[in-house]
Order: C-alpha cells, then sequence, then structure tokens
C-alpha cells in the first residue's frame, strides 16, 4: 500500500563505507524497488521510476536532475527490467545487484558491463 501511495517517494540515505559490513540500502535499495515493481506488480516500472527520480527531484527542488532531458545532468542508469535484482542479504551486506548494465553519473560512463571503474569520481553534493 505504501508504494502505490502518491505521496510516497523512493530514496535512501544510505553510503557506502570503505570496508566491513555494509548498509545493504547502499547496493540494492533502488534494485529492491524495481524487483518489487515487477515481481509484485504493485505498481508500474515507470511509476517506480518517477518515485526514484523526477518526484525526489521535484519536491527537492533540484532543477537539474531527475529527467532526462537536453542540458541537463546526464545521471543514468540503464537496467534490464526482466532480471533487475537486489541480491544483498544479512551474510552479503555489499552484494552487488544483478541486472544493472551501465551506470552514467554527470554523463560519465562509470558502469560498463556490470563492472564499476572505480577511478572515476563524476558525482558532485546536490545542494
Amino acid at each position: 500500500m505504501l508504494m502505490k501511495n502518491p505521496a510516497s517517494h523512493f530514496m535512501t540515505d544510505a553510503w557506502m563505507e570503505a570496508s566491513g559490513v555494509q548498509n545493504p540500502a547502499a547496493f540494492g535499495c533502488f534494485p529492491r524497488f524495481l524487483q518489487l515493481s515487477r515481481e509484485a506488480k504493485t505498481i508500474s516500472l515507470e511509476e517506480t521510476i518517477r518515485k526514484m527520480t523526477g518526484a525526489n527531484a521535484e519536491r527537492f527542488n533540484i532543477k537539474d536532475r531527475g529527467v532526462l532531458r537536453q542540458g541537463l545532468a546526464a545521471d543514468i542508469t540503464v537496467f534490464n527490467g526482466d532480471t533487475v535484482r537486489d541480491n544483498t542479504s544479512t551474510s552479503g551486506t555489499a552484494a552487488p545487484p544483478q541486472g544493472v548494465e551501465e551506470v552514467f553519473i554527470n554523463g560519465v560512463h562509470v558502469v560498463t558491463k556490470g563492472k564499476i571503474n572505480s577511478a572515476l569520481r563524476p558525482g558532485k553534493v546536490v545542494r
């Protein structure tokens, strides 16, 4: 019911630590919502993505993110809607998700064919 609520948005305040036990949400939050959308058919895939992206940018008045439009920051995740899945567990808190193929942050290609280029750091704090 919460996923369907028009006021709900999907986000996390989790971050990755340099080592040790991780907060599983840092790796699996958004893949889990996409997986729930597909498997439980609670809300559409399009609405799930909107609640993760544009709805959050709008709520926090972030003007250059949240939608794909020329001139805006190119933060893009390419995933397979049939296979995207959260793989974290209590014993595998840093398990990478399945089905995330490509990621661009500020237009920089940081994940290629599921492999992260950890030397790249194109992100920035959004105020």
